[in-house]
């Protein structure tokens, strides 16, 4: 699996649930022990911000062939 089929992957399977914060995803919002992708920031008008609740920060379960496509990644 390539990076392009792991990165469309998550945004589809997961889209209702990252929402806008999708642009505002850093490799260092996946926690691959735990297996979520934590939303810590917002995407809106054009701008990377910090959600304006605290529901808004979140972590969004990765299943497990996200997480072994994240894996091969890793190794390259």
């Amino acid at each position: 699996m390539c990076a392009t089929d792991v990165a469309l992957r998550i945004a589809a399977e997961h889209a209702s649930q990252l929402g806008d914060a999708r642009a505002s995803l850093e490799h260092g919002d996946v926690d691959r022990r735990a297996g979520v992708i934590h939303v810590r920031r917002a995407y809106a008008n054009g701008r990377v911000k910090h959600p304006k609740t605290r529901l808004s920060r979140r972590a969004v379960p990765l299943q497990a062939i996200e997480l072994e496509g994240l894996d091969q990644l890793q190794e390259l």
